[in-house]
C-alpha cells in the first residue's frame, strides 16, 4: 500500500468534510481508496477504514451518495477478510459493514437505495464467489439489524448467503421506507432482481434454503406492508384496488417462480411418503430444510389466499388441450407417414407450445413447476390431495407434457415438480375405483397410452436413489396392470426390444411374468344373484397363448444374439437368466416347438461362449436350460 492507513484515513475524513456538497468526487475518493485497502491492507487496516467510513456517514451525506455505497461495502464481504474460527458478531469487518449498511437503510434515499441493491443482487453470482462457497461461517448472531427486522441468521452459511441477506434487509428496509400511490412499480423491479438472481445462479444453488427463507421472509414483510397501506387509505379507491391486484400478482409469481427454479435440483420423494415404502420418520429427518420450506411456502399461499386448486385444474385443462390439438392435426391425414411422425411430434409439442405462450405472454404469471411443486406441499401440510376427484388421464397428460417440455431445456427442470405428479399418479390409481380407472384409460388414444408409458420408463431409468426407481417400477407394473391388455404387451416387447437400459429390461421382464401367471384380483366382484351366470375362472393380466409366447422367443433369440457381442456385460448375463427363468415357468403354457427354440439357442450360446466368461450367471443359465431340456424329453432322463 502507498500510504500508511493513518494518511489514508485522515485523506478520507477531510474529503468528508470538504467534498459533501459534490457527491461525485466522494464517492470517487472512496471507491478509489476502498479498492486499494482491500487489495493491500491488513484486517487492522480494514478495520480502521471501515469505521472511518461509518462514523463520516451523516444524515445529508447518505442522502447524496447512499446509494452508491453498498457496492463498494459488499466487497470487504470476502473469507479473506473473516476468521472462520470466530463467530460473525465478533468480525470487526463485517459488523461495520453491517452497521453501514444499517444506516444507508435508515438514512439513504429509500428508493434510489432500494434500486442499486436490486442491481447487485441481479450481478451476484454464486460461482464468482466459489472458493468462498466451500468456506461455511458459523453465524451465530444476527449482525445487521434494524427496527423494522426481527431475522437473524443462525445456521452455517458461506460468504455468498451473507450477502445475500445484506442486500435483503436493504431491500426490505428500503421497501418499508418508500412512501408512493404505486408500490407494484417498485415490487416489479425487486421481483425482476429476485428472477435476474435466480436465473444466474439456480443450477449452481446446491442448497438453495437460504434463498427461499430470505424469500418468504421478504413476502411475509410484504404482506404487513399492505395490510398497514390497507389501513390508511380508503380500499375502495380505484387506484388502490389496482395496485392490490398487481401486487399479488407479482407475488403469486415470485412464490411460483422462486419454487421452481431454485428447487430444480434437489429431490423429494413425495411418492414414498404417500405409498409408506420407507419409514417417514428417517425421511422428514433427512429432508428437515426442505419440509420447513413446504411448510412456509404453503403459509403462504394461506395468506394471499391464492387459488391453487383452479391453477392446477387450469395446468391440467391446459395439458390435454396441447394434445387434443396434435391428434386433430395428425388425424385429418390417415396414413403411415402421418402414424409414424406422431410419436416424434409428441417429444416435441409441449416445449414449442411453451416457447410459444412465453413468448406472447405480456404480464408476469404464475411458474408452472412451482404450481406443482405446491400440490406437492399440499399433500404434505394437509395430507390430501388438492384435487380431490383427480383422474389418471388428468394427471398422465400433466406429466408428459412436463418430461417432455424438461427434456428440452433445463429452464424447464424440476425435480420435485416431476416428484408431486408421481405422486399424483399414486392418488388417483389407489383412491378410485379399479373399474373406473380402467374406463379413463380405454378413452385415452393408443398413442397417448404407450408414449406416457415409454416416458414414465425413461424417467424411471434416469433416477438413481436406490430406493426411488423400485417405487417408480411398482408403479409402472400398477399402470400396466390397469392399460388393456394389448396395450400392455405391446408396450412390453418394444422395451424388452428396443431398450437401450438392460436393467430396465430386466425390471420389465420380471413385471411381464407376474402379469402373465398372477389372477386379476378384481376387488369389484359384482354381487351374484340367482340369474346371474356363474363367475368366470380367473386368468391373468396377460394371457401366455401362443402368440404371445411366439413373440416372446423371437424378442429372446434376438436379446442372445445381442448378447455375443459383450460377453463381459453381467447385466446382460441377468438378462438372459431371467428369461431362461421366464420360460421355465411358463413351460406348461407353451408349446414343444416353441421351447424347443428356446432350448437350441440356449444351448448354442453356452457352447459358444464357455471360454468367454467366467460370470457365475452362465452355470444358472445352463441349469436352466436343463430343465426345459428335462421338459422337452423326460424319457431322456
Amino acid at each position: 500500500m502507498d500510504l500508511p492507513i493513518e494518511e489514508v484515513c485522515q485523506k478520507l475524513k477531510l474529503a468528508f468534510e470538504e467534498q459533501q456538497d459534490d457527491p461525485v468526487s466522494l464517492v470517487t475518493v472512496i471507491d478509489l481508496f476502498a479498492t486499494q485497502i482491500d487489495s493491500n491492507g491488513t484486517l487492522i487496516d480494514k478495520e480502521t477504514f471501515l469505521n472511518t467510513i461509518h462514523d463520516s456517514l451523516t444524515d445529508s451525506i447518505l442522502q447524496e451518495i447512499g446509494w452508491d455505497l453498498p457496492k463498494t461495502l459488499i466487497n470487504f464481504i470476502s473469507i479473506k477478510n473473516i476468521e472462520t474460527d470466530d463467530t460473525l458478531s465478533k468480525n470487526i469487518i463485517l459488523n461495520t459493514v453491517a452497521k453501514c449498511f444499517n444506516k444507508i437503510a435508515l438514512k439513504g434515499n429509500p428508493k434510489e437505495c432500494l434500486l442499486a441493491a436490486c442491481e447487485l443482487l441481479s450481478d451476484l453470482k454464486l460461482d464468482s464467489s466459489s472458493e468462498d462457497s466451500n468456506d461455511a461461517i458459523d453465524i451465530n448472531e444476527s449482525i445487521y439489524h434494524h427496527d423494522n427486522s426481527n431475522s437473524l441468521i443462525n445456521e452455517n452459511e458461506a460468504i455468498p448467503d451473507i450477502k445475500i441477506h445484506f442486500l435483503f434487509e436493504l431491500i426490505i428496509t428500503c421497501n418499508n421506507r418508500i412512501d408512493t400511490l404505486y408500490p407494484s412499480k417498485f415490487l416489479a423491479e425487486i421481483v425482476m432482481a429476485f428472477n435476474t438472481f435466480m436465473r444466474n445462479n439456480s443450477e449452481s444453488m446446491n442448497e438453495p434454503f437460504f434463498f427461499l427463507k430470505r424469500i418468504y421472509q421478504y413476502i411475509i414483510n410484504y404482506n404487513k406492508l399492505q395490510h398497514d397501506r390497507s389501513t390508511k387509505v380508503n380500499d375502495q379507491d380505484q387506484i388502490f384496488k389496482d395496485e392490490f391486484y398487481l401486487e399479488n400478482k407479482l407475488i403469486y409469481h415470485l412464490i411460483t417462480h422462486s419454487l421452481g427454479q431454485c428447487l430444480k435440483n434437489q429431490r423429494f420423494p413425495f411418492d414414498h411418503y404417500y405409498t409408506g415404502e420407507m419409514e417417514k420418520k428417517s425421511h422428514l429427518k433427512d429432508n428437515k430444510n426442505i419440509i420447513d420450506i413446504f411448510s412456509k411456502f404453503h403459509l403462504l399461499i394461506l395468506l394471499y389466499d391464492i387459488n391453487l386448486k383452479q391453477d392446477f385444474q387450469n395446468y391440467i385443462t391446459e395439458s390435454k388441450l396441447i394434445y387434443d390439438r396434435t391428434f386433430e392435426k395428425f388425424n385429418e391425414s390417415k396414413n403411415n407417414q402421418a402414424d409414424s411422425k406422431l410419436m416424434d411430434f409428441l417429444w416435441g409439442v409441449s416445449y414449442h407450445y411453451t416457447i410459444e405462450k412465453s413468448l406472447k405472454e405480456k404480464t408476469v404469471v404464475a411458474d408452472p413447476l412451482g404450481i406443482l411443486v405446491l400440490v406437492g406441499a399440499h399433500y404434505m401440510e394437509e395430507n390430501t390431495c388438492i384435487i380431490p376427484n383427480l383422474t389418471v388421464t388428468d394427471v398422465i397428460y400433466c406429466y408428459i407434457r412436463y418430461v417432455t417440455t424438461s427434456l428440452r431445456s433445463r429452464l424447464y427442470f424440476n425435480s420435485i415438480a416431476e416428484s408431486s405428479l408421481r405422486y399424483c399418479l399414486w392418488i388417483t390409481i389407489t383412491q378410485n375405483s379399479t373399474n373406473s380407472i380402467k374406463d379413463e384409460l380405454n378413452r385415452l388414444p393408443n398413442a397417448i397410452s404407450t408414449f406416457f408409458l415409454q416416458v414414465l420408463l425413461l424417467r424411471t431409468c434416469s433416477l438413481h436413489e436406490e430406493e426411488i426407481p423400485e417405487i417408480s417400477y411398482t408403479l409402472l407394473s400398477r399402470l400396466l396392470c390397469l392399460f388393456s391388455e394389448k396395450i400392455s404387451f405391446d408396450y412390453i416387447i418394444n422395451v424388452l426390444t428396443e431398450c437401450p437400459h438392460i436393467i430396465a429390461r430386466i425390471n420389465i421382464l420380471s413385471i411381464l411374468k407376474v402379469m402373465m401367471t398372477k389372477p386379476i384380483q378384481n376387488i369389484e366382484k359384482q354381487q351374484s344373484t340367482t340369474n346371474s351366470p356363474p363367475q368366470l375362472p380367473p386368468r391373468p393380466y396377460i394371457q401366455a397363448n401362443n402368440d404371445t409366447i411366439h413373440k416372446m422367443v423371437d424378442v429372446f433369440v434376438l436379446t442372445i444374439n445381442e448378447m455375443t457381442q459383450d460377453m463381459d456385460d453381467e447385466n446382460y448375463l441377468n438378462l438372459i437368466l431371467d428369461y431362461m427363468n421366464f420360460f421355465v415357468s411358463l413351460r406348461d403354457k407353451c408349446n414343444n416347438d416353441t421351447l424347443s427354440v428356446v432350448y437350441t439357442t440356449v444351448s448354442k450360446f453356452a457352447t459358444d461362449n464357455t471360454n468367454e466368461t467366467k460370470l457365475p450367471q452362465l452355470e444358472f443359465i445352463k441349469q436352466a436350460n436343463d430343465t426345459l431340456k428335462n421338459y422337452l424329453h423326460p424319457k431322456e432322463t
